[in-house]
């Protein structure tokens, strides 16, 4: 199983921004041991899935991920900006 953080981002043009879909995931191994087997590992997942309709130089949080193994949490921000 891979982990890490993968990231998936399709944008469409609209009217006066643009729509994005996004898919966010993280996952790690577990410091903790499964109780089913000694040599099964757990597995920590977290994916932010979601539709929003961005408005251009105006950032937007898509949501917190925790950092493994810490206390500290990352935002993922998106910002669009229109290109002539």
């Amino acid at each position: 199983m891979d982990v890490g953080l993968s990231i998936e981002a399709f944008a469409d043009g609209v009217h006066d921004g643009a729509r994005l879909r996004t898919k966010v995931s993280q996952s790690s191994v577990a410091e903790e041991k499964s109780g089913v087997g000694a040599q099964d590992p757990v597995i920590r997942q977290t994916t932010l899935d979601e539709i929003t309709t961005l408005v251009p130089g105006k950032p937007l949080v898509l949501g917190s991920l925790d950092i493994p193994d810490t206390t500290r949490k990352q935002e993922i921000e998106v910002v669009v900006e229109l290109v002539r």
